[in-house]
């Protein structure tokens, strides 16, 4: 017996290595002896890229960066799973007398350092944490498009100027790469993902004042599925999210580019939470996240606010498909509070909350906040000059329990081609929300259209379907809404307005239960608009003609909300028009979701609780409180009546429980 487990001592002896750790250091230039021991030996930038001595194997060991760096650092090696290489600025913590190590390039017109300061190519389980970069980039070269299109893969050479630039080939993919609490400042992107990227991680870092995108995920040459960017999380839970805030600089000749907050093409397995994205100066060409042709995303517990410089009708969280690509999802959306997203005079207003574009399919928008924006929640065909009929249908679309406060233009809009054939609309849904003042005044929301409002836009509603009744498949279901005070000037009140086709083929469009409210008005319409103008005629809000387009299911009355005017929009004992009188749509789950190997259950019956809190500027105390409605019924409108609800949340924040199929909700 003792005979065999000496053999199997033996055996494990020789095939474990066990790594152990160690601490080298290193800065621009050597001293002592150089070899990097400790900080009165520090190894030069060049020794630890040439991957020689105490840097030859690093895995598992930590390099300490001190002092200034002025030139590009090139990774040497790769670390091993459960053995990563740590690359650590924080270097006071290790020696007292030791500078902490920082990035500031030397010249913003030495393009040499073109990767940036950290350049990764195709390394393996490293660690970036306490770093700062500044980027010494104030001005574009270019005085056109500095990035040569919506991708910085042209345009300016200054474009790949990055904090940290990670590159990975089909053959030599960088993978297993974690970013903690960095700051990048003055560079062109913060962080940036070129090619075949995989598990990727940034928590607790701030970016702010860049020229170009915050964080960069560049589109894949090829197009293909393969080539993208996989597993990449930005924030990822409580107390671990990104602060983002002026990103974009104008060109010299004020060229409106998209240069986003964070700009992601061609992400599969994309997770963003818990992120702040805001701006603190008009100096820069603003857009929030623009994600295009992501896969398997999961978007919550964001904050995007304050937002200036729309182009193109940039959105605050914009998804959109590209090219014979779509946005195929699943894509969820839920929980983001996106707030003053502001347009100039290019845009008058349609700059808006959040949009899922460009022949989206299986998507899932809910439990969002969108307050004083141009538009509310967007979803589109795909647009190249003209929203275009290229044989991609729109699909599987739920937008259900967002509340939509003062809203420029629609509420919900769903956008195709004015005049003319579309692809299809299928499988839509909008249920559940609670909207109010949409198609509201310019003066409302603090800023106005140098050319004033369109005169002939009267189609704005609560909610728009701008789209064609032959192609509809399996009509849309619009159920158990809230809108209130929905016009577009003192004297219009439209709560929904549609195409008068769509009653040619009966698709029975605007459906029941809805509820509408205006204290100035019992006149609630519905607005039925011609096919190439917007000339047209109101139906009652109740009227129960027209092949079944608007049902008599419908109600008008005071909702007796708790304050309307001040955001709150929880439901009263009062609420009897909207407590237990939607419809009872569906029970269970309608779609349980993977992203990054965790299942995301969307359940049916969603409600906010009273005690849900949107934070304006905090998204860690972003407080989802849902509440059950299986035994509460459906209500109408985005939130659910609860006698017994405390007068305030009572929120354990060590625990993240799952509370009706919900993950991440925080509840008493």
């Amino acid at each position: 017996m003792i005979k065999r487990y000496l053999i199997y001592l033996l055996v494990y002896l020789v095939t474990v290595q066990p790594v152990f750790a160690a601490n080298f250091w290193a800065a621009q230039s050597s001293a002592g002896d150089g070899s990097g021991d400790d900080y009165a030996n520090r190894a030069s930038k060049s020794t630890v890229e040439a991957g020689t001595g105490n840097f030859a194997d690093l895995a598992g060991d930590t390099v300490i960066f001190t002092g200034a760096f002025t030139e590009m650092f090139s990774v040497p090696n790769s670390g091993t799973s459960g053995n990563p290489v740590t690359y650590d600025g924080n270097a006071s913590a290790y020696d007292a007398s030791a500078p902490d190590g920082y990035w500031s390039l030397d010249s913003d017109d030495d393009l040499s350092h073109y990767r940036g300061c950290i350049y990764v190519t195709g390394e393996d389980f490293l660690i970036f944490k306490n770093i700062d970069f500044d980027g010494q980039t104030t001005a574009w070269t270019s005085t056109t498009d500095p990035v040569g299109g919506s991708s910085p893969n042209g345009g300016d050479a200054k474009v790949f100027r990055s904090g940290i630039y990670i590159y990975g080939t089909t053959a030599n993919e960088a993978t297993n790469i974690d970013i903690d609490n960095c700051t990048f400042y003055r560079t062109v992107s913060g962080v940036l993902y070129d090619g075949n990227v995989d598990t990727s991680t940034i928590t607790n870092s701030t970016f702010y004042s860049l020229m170009g995108r915050g964080i960069s995920v560049l589109k894949s040459n090829s197009g293909s599925q393969d080539d993208f960017v996989d597993n990449l999380t930005i924030g990822g839970s409580r107390y671990n999210g990104n602060n983002l805030y002026d990103i974009g600089k104008l060109a010299p000749n004020n060229t409106y580019t998209v240069l986003p907050h964070m700009g992601l093409d061609n992400v599969d397995d994309l997770i963003i939470s818990f992120n702040y994205l805001h701006a603190e100066s008009t100096d820069y060409n603003q857009v929030g996240m623009y994600l295009n042709d992501v896969r398997n995303a999961l978007v919550e517990y964001n904050i995007v606010r304050d937002i200036w410089y729309q182009q193109n009708h940039r959105i605050g969280i914009d998804i959109k498909g590209d090219a014979a690509l779509t946005a195929e999802g699943p894509i969820i959306v839920r929980f983001n509070n996106v707030l003053n997203i502001h347009a100039d005079d290019k845009d008058w207003g349609t700059a808006g909350g959040i949009s899922i574009g460009y022949d989206p399919a299986n998507f899932f928008v809910y439990g969002n906040r969108v307050k004083n924006c141009g538009m509310g929640i967007n979803v589109s065909q795909a647009f190249d000059g003209t929203f275009e009929l290229n044989g991609l249908d729109v699909i599987n679309g739920y937008v259900f329990s967002n509340i939509l406060d003062t809203i420029q233009f629609s509420g919900i809009n769903y956008a195709a081609v004015k005049n003319g054939s579309h692809d299809d609309f299928v499988n839509m849904w909008a249920f559940n929300n609670t909207i109010y003042r949409p198609a509201t005044e310019d003066a409302s929301l603090g800023w106005t259209y140098a050319g004033g409002f369109p005169s002939t836009s009267y189609s704005y509603s609560g909610i728009k379907w701008a789209c064609n009744a032959d192609q509809f498949e399996q009509g849309p279901k619009i159920r158990n809404n809230l809108i209130i005070e929905a016009r577009m000037n003192r004297t219009d009140y439209r709560f929904m307005s549609q195409r008068d086709n769509l009653d040619d083929a009966g698709t029975g469009i605007i459906q029941g239960n809805n509820h509408a409210y205006d204290p100035d008005t019992t006149g609630i319409f519905v607005r039925l608009y011609d096919n190439t103008t917007d000339a047209g005629s109101d139906l009652s809000f109740t009227n129960n003609g027209l092949q079944g387009q608007v049902a008599d299911t419908n109600t008008v009355g005071n909702p007796y909300l708790s304050n309307m005017a001040a955001g709150d929009f929880r439901l009263t004992s009062s609420s009897t028009v909207l407590i237990d009188q939607g419809a009872d749509l569906g029970s269970g789950n309608i779609a349980t979701l993977t992203i990054q190997g965790q299942s995301y259950p969307i359940p049916w019956d969603f409600a906010f609780g009273p005690d849900t809190v949107f934070h304006d500027t905090d998204p860690d105390q972003i407080i989802i409180d849902a509440r059950s409605m299986d035994t509460e019924g459906w209500p109408i409108g985005a939130y659910v009546y609860d006698e017994e609800a405390a007068s305030g949340p009572t929120v354990n924040w060590t625990e993240t429980p799952t509370v009706n199929g919900i993950e991440n909700a925080e509840v008493n």
